[in-house]
Parts: structure tokens; C-alpha cells; sequence
């Protein structure tokens, strides 16, 4: 027996939905890192290069994948899944055209956040994002090569 065909007794869990545990696929959109941190193996492997899936062909892919396999929602495990913002807006927007059933989660740096000035996110069902500060001191900030604003790690964290 599949996971997924596993139901709970008695009552749904949220509306209808009986499985257990949450069917969460880990999902990987993009490949590399651009930015310059020494702590990460990552920028000396791409050389701080990026790829990634576009916004619009990545929720297509994400709608044809839930019809699939039938996921409850959805882990990007991107090293930052928010590093482009057009493409993270391309990607929100195109759930809420289409209509999608996806609930899904994924890193955000702290500078990248604080540019978000609308419920995009939400309105795409995105359910969590993972802010990434490393560090809230300066010097260490420098230290690994980051370069976020400690006073907006927790005006972050409230928004």
C-alpha cells in the first residue's frame, strides 16, 4: 500500500482530506547560488552561477506534477528559491491565473522580503517562507560575505 492511500480513522483533517502524514515532495527548481558567500559550498562550485526553471513553465510543471501524484503541498529546497524576484512574482502570479490547488514553501533571503509589497505570495498559496539572515551581527554578516541589513532581520520576521 502506497503512503498516500493511508487514511486516519474518525474525523478529516482539514475539509475532507483524510491521508496521513502530509504527502510534502521536496522539489528542486533551480541549480547554483549567486551570491558570495564564503559558507556555502555552492559559489565555488557554479562559479555564483544560477538556472533556473521560469516562473510560468514552473507552476505549469507544478499543476501537471499535483495532478500527477496528488501532493498536499509542495518544499522548494532551492539554496534561495526568492534570489530573482521577477521570476518568484512570474511564478505567484501564475498560480493565482490558474487557479491552482498547490499549497507550497520556500527560502527567502531578508533583503528580498522586505521588497515584497503585496500578498502575491499568499494569494499563490504559498503557506511558509524560511528567511535567511545567518547571522544578526555585523561582523559576522562581513565575515561570511552576506550583506543584509541587521535592523531589517526583524521587521522581517513581523511581516
Amino acid at each position: 500500500m502506497e503512503l498516500k492511500d493511508k487514511t486516519l480513522p474518525g474525523e478529516p483533517i482539514q475539509g475532507n482530506r483524510t491521508r496521513a502524514p502530509l504527502y510534502a515532495p521536496n522539489f528542486f527548481s533551480s541549480f547554483g547560488r549567486p551570491e558570495p558567500c564564503t559558507f556555502c559550498c555552492s559559489p565555488p562550485i557554479t562559479g555564483r552561477r544560477w538556472k533556473a526553471i521560469p516562473g510560468k513553465q514552473l507552476a505549469e510543471e507544478i499543476i501537471e506534477l499535483k495532478a500527477r501524484f496528488g501532493f498536499d503541498m509542495l518544499r522548494f529546497q532551492d539554496a534561495n528559491f526568492g534570489v530573482a524576484e521577477k521570476r518568484t512574482k512570474e511564478l505567484c502570479q501564475a498560480l493565482v491565473d490558474l487557479d491552482a490547488d498547490v499549497w507550497w514553501n520556500g527560502t527567502i533571503e531578508i533583503e528580498t522580503i522586505m521588497r515584497y509589497k503585496d500578498d502575491l505570495p499568499e494569494e499563490s498559496k504559498c503557506h511558509l517562507l524560511w528567511l535567511g539572515a545567518e547571522s544578526g551581527k555585523a561582523e559576522m554578516q562581513e565575515r561570511i560575505g552576506k550583506n543584509i541589513g541587521i535592523d531589517n532581520i526583524p521587521i522581517a520576521y513581523s511581516t
